[in-house]
């Protein structure tokens, strides 16, 4: 049997099955958060581009 790299837990595979959700939760939620903060955004940017351009 081989350790976890995160907890040092003893499992069949390199990362356990509770460092890997962590992990997963982790990303997804940062993810999450990247595309609510571009979706505030852009409406702005897109304002700044495209200003007096359609004049």
């Amino acid at each position: 049997m081989s350790r976890c790299i995160f907890c040092q837990k003893e499992n069949d595979g390199v990362i356990c099955k509770h460092c890997l959700t962590k992990k997963g939760n982790l990303a997804g939620g940062a993810i999450k958060k990247a595309c609510k903060i571009a979706l505030a955004v852009a409406p702005v940017v897109m304002m700044v581009f495209t200003r007096g351009k359609g004049k």
